[in-house]
């Protein structure tokens, strides 16, 4: 059986893909806990981030009260993210 790459390639290749797939998972998380905050009122500034994360219309939402009106803020959050 004749290899078409080294052993030393494959490592290489490997690395690559997982740290690409790694800080492609940081990215998205960090962009979650923006808008998670954002949407339940979280005083993070954006701004030095590039600008807003979130459309006009949640810009400016207060904080929840309580866990039920968190949860049902969520589950509209997320009923809207499906579409």
């Amino acid at each position: 059986m004749y290899w078409t790459i080294t052993f030393e390639d494959l490592r290489t290749k490997l690395r690559l893909k997982f740290g690409y797939e790694q800080h492609r998972v940081i990215q998205d998380f960090q962009t979650l806990a923006i808008i998670v905050g954002k949407v339940f009122g979280g005083s993070k500034d954006t701004k030095g981030q590039g600008g807003s994360a979130l459309p006009a219309h949640l810009e400016g939402v207060k904080p929840v009260q309580n866990a039920e009106e968190a949860r049902l803020r969520f589950a509209a959050v997320m009923r809207a993210a499906r579409g």
